[in-house]
């Protein structure tokens, strides 16, 4: 049996896929092509020997070229969704007394050694805040204002 790797490509971060043509030797001696379409985890060197039981339904063999190739091309990079990374801290409610500096992203009543700057859209106490405020509505001010 020949093998020979014709295409390899990603499929996301953790996942690669692989058009690979067989060369088999029947028991009459002839000969006969097949094409393998194999999705496999990266890292395991492409073999689902070395995947510890990884299972894909995506591809499979194919006895003509056009229709192996179709399936390998009907697969694209698909990588995870992009997701905002989360606040860790919750923003302070506002302060008790009416019409006190707070600041629009944290809600902190207290300002950096620096003094409370002015955003495009509210009060910062700070340059990480005044970041945020310069490009849209702070934490704060979406959830108390």
């Amino acid at each position: 049996m020949d093998v020979d790797e014709l295409f390899d490509k990603g499929l996301g971060p953790a996942e690669r896929m692989r058009l690979i043509e067989r060369r088999l030797t029947l028991g009459d001696g002839s000969t006969v092509t097949v094409w393998d379409v194999q999705a496999y985890p990266t890292g395991t060197g492409g073999w689902h020997e070395d995947a510890d039981g990884y299972e894909d339904d995506r591809g499979g063999r194919f006895y003509r070229l056009p229709e192996a190739r179709a399936e390998y091309q009907r697969h694209r990079w698909a990588p995870e969704p992009y997701v905002p990374p989360r606040s860790r801290l919750e923003p302070s409610p506002c302060p008790a007394e009416p019409g006190a500096r707070h600041c629009g992203n944290c809600g902190a009543a207290t300002a950096e050694p620096g003094g409370w700057m002015v955003a495009s859209l509210g009060l910062a106490c700070g340059v990480d805040c005044y970041s945020v405020l310069s490009d849209g509505r702070g934490a704060h001010d979406l959830r108390f204002h």
